[in-house]
């Protein structure tokens, strides 16, 4: 979940910093394309929830993976080379959030029942402790580098911890586990 959370961060959520602060948009227009980001979201969510009941969660979580470093690229590496920033957006609106569906349902398989809720509960939300400091990530990369290839550089961090996570588990479609 650490490496999800870090493409969260540094991904939909460091948008309107990036569209805001670093691009210089005014609010009347990175508002409306971060508007349009979250709502291209939302059929992405279904189309992945809907393939993972297909080929497997962890398959689906790892192509949501990958599929977050190419759209990643592509906004914050192709917008400078002259991408449009709407098709950008939009782009990296739906496959940025391809793994967060699956995420709860993978989750959840992974734990019997007597321990589900501990484990599931300190999955999910004990990684803020790591992934919470992505836009200082960020920030801290930017010294270095600019803040498009700083943003990239973390949500392609996170991608990775999360594929390799993801390798390293078992996968949990049609498995049922009620212990």
């Amino acid at each position: 979940m650490i490496g999800f959370w870090v493409m969260i961060y540094a991904g939909p959520q460091f948008v309107p910093v990036l569209l805001g602060t670093v691009m210089k948009l005014p609010p009347t227009v990175y508002g409306p394309l971060a508007l349009f980001m979250n709502l291209i979201g939302i059929p992405s969510m279904v189309i992945s929830g809907a393939l993972s009941d297909k080929i497997g969660r962890r398959s689906m979580e790892i192509i949501g993976a990958m599929s977050s470093i190419i759209v990643s690229a592509i906004l914050y590496l192709g917008v400078q080379a002259g991408f449009p920033l709407l098709y950008a957006i939009l782009i990296f609106g739906f496959g940025i959030n391809l793994p967060s569906a699956i995420s709860p349902a993978y989750l959840s398989e992974r734990f019997t029942t007597i321990s589900r809720a501990t484990g599931v509960g300190f999955s999910y939300n004990g990684v803020f402790i790591v992934a919470g400091f992505s836009s200082i990530y960020i920030s801290l990369l930017s010294r270095v580098n600019s803040p498009y290839i700083s943003a990239f550089i973390i949500v392609t961090a996170g991608a990775i911890i999360s594929i390799m996570s993801l390798l390293a588990g078992p996968e949990t479609l049609r498995i049922l586990n009620l212990r």
